[in-house]
């Protein structure tokens, strides 16, 4: 290795400084690199390109990576029972027949109103979960609603999903 750096060395110590190698033909010392400053700004700007280019593409992960997984919806076999409360009231009993245990704040009771519309129906469900074996009940208004046949909603609100989407008539 000696015989190949003599022709650089020109009788000098081998030293990283005084080191020379040869670009097109011309002999340049690593000092002479180092200090010559040509060629940075490409260099830096190529740097702060591929740092942009990094920061975007985690930032967009981050965003799709929260949108790809809705949440899941627990099973429960649900059922219905609607009871005439006088002229305008109709009492709704929930009945939790089987599944997983629901936890309350996350249900939303939905009942239809005379003109078909749906409103949301005030449920006292005991404590924070619903448990198989279970029953709930809360009123609504519903102008005369004996005999009438109306229709429920149990939805699950973090999924959306509907647990429940029945018809019952008013005894």
């Amino acid at each position: 290795m000696v015989q190949k750096l003599k022709p650089y060395l020109n009788g000098t110590a081998l030293s990283f400084a005084n080191f020379k190698y040869a670009k097109k033909g011309t002999l340049y010392s690593v000092r002479e690199v180092i200090n010559d400053k040509r060629g940075v700004s490409p260099v830096v700007g190529t740097i702060l390109l591929i740092a942009v280019t990094v920061a975007l593409a985690a930032v967009i992960a981050t965003i799709v990576g929260r949108i790809g997984v809705p949440a899941k919806a627990p099973y429960a076999i649900l059922g219905v029972t609607a009871e005439n409360e006088g002229e305008e009231n109709v009492k709704i009993t929930i009945i939790h027949r089987g599944g997983d245990t629901l936890v309350v704040g996350e249900l939303k009771v939905r009942g239809e109103k005379k003109d078909g519309a749906f409103k949301d129906v005030p449920i006292n469900w005991g404590d924070n979960l619903f448990a198989p074996g279970e029953e709930a009940s809360g009123s609504y208004t519903y102008d005369n609603s004996e005999g009438k046949i109306i229709k429920i909603k149990v939805i699950h609100t973090p999924s959306g999903q509907l647990l429940l989407d029945t018809s019952v008539r008013v005894e």
